[in-house]
């Protein structure tokens, strides 16, 4: 039941993913994917090698995700934000979004130093 819930979730993501990139130049695309890939990289490769533990983080992670959700929810109901704010929210989004990759990443590898 796993696998075919996450092959639907896969397809599903791929197919909404395939229809938003449509209205987007080719080169935007292109400087995301490399972007996201080279994040993606170096995150791995720090998440492997570091001798700090992000894996008892998990709690504050989402904490920290939920408050930006209120915030977001709450930007909606006061208005919209000018373009300062609206980067504000994307570096967050961004940040929060490494800490996942690197606490995700160390919880498959494990290890010596790893408490979970």
């Amino acid at each position: 039941l796993n696998y075919i819930l996450l092959s639907v979730y896969t397809v599903s993501h791929a197919y909404l993913i395939s229809v938003i990139i449509i209205f987007y130049k080719i080169e935007t695309i292109i400087q995301a994917v490399a972007a996201t890939f080279g994040m993606f990289v170096v995150l791995t490769g720090y998440a492997c090698f570091t001798k700090g533990d992000m894996t008892k983080k998990g709690g504050l992670i989402c904490t920290c995700v939920e408050c930006l959700f209120w915030l977001i929810i709450f930007q909606f109901v006061w208005g919209p934000v000018g373009k300062f704010m609206y980067m504000i929210f994307c570096f967050i989004v961004v940040c929060i979004m490494a800490v996942f990759i690197v606490h995700d990443t160390q919880l498959i590898v494990g290890g010596k130093n790893r408490k979970f």
